[in-house]
């Protein structure tokens, strides 16, 4: 599994400082024994950190996709990463932003 994000990690416009820390994050994150075992661990560096919001795996996980997706991996890629048999599963996770959907528009050529 590690090969998968480590694939997607490669093929998303990042810089080497970026990508040396998502490897790192994302072997602590696979390194974790179970979910309710990293709950714990998550909350707890969330706390530490001073964190307001409500930090978990899916959170982290749903952070990790959308990342992803907004460095212009592809979403297929994406989709056999997490597991999911269906694009649209990935998508719930990588919602796009109104800056999303403004900058999509302007790729629109209109002829005046």
């Amino acid at each position: 599994m590690l090969g998968a994000y480590a694939a997607a990690l490669e093929c998303a416009p990042l810089s080497a400082e970026t990508r040396r820390t998502y490897r790192s994050r994302v072997r602590m994150f696979l390194a974790w024994p179970a979910d309710h075992a990293a709950g714990g661990i998550i909350a707890e560096i969330a706390q530490t950190a001073g964190l307001d919001d409500p930090t978990t795996a899916h959170v982290l996980r749903h952070t990790l996709a959308t990342t992803l997706v907004r460095g212009r991996t592809d979403m297929v890629l994406v989709a056999e990463i997490f597991g999911h048999a269906r694009l649209e599963t990935t998508r719930r996770y990588s919602l796009p932003s109104d800056k999303d959907k403004e900058d999509a528009l302007k790729l629109i050529t209109v002829d005046r």
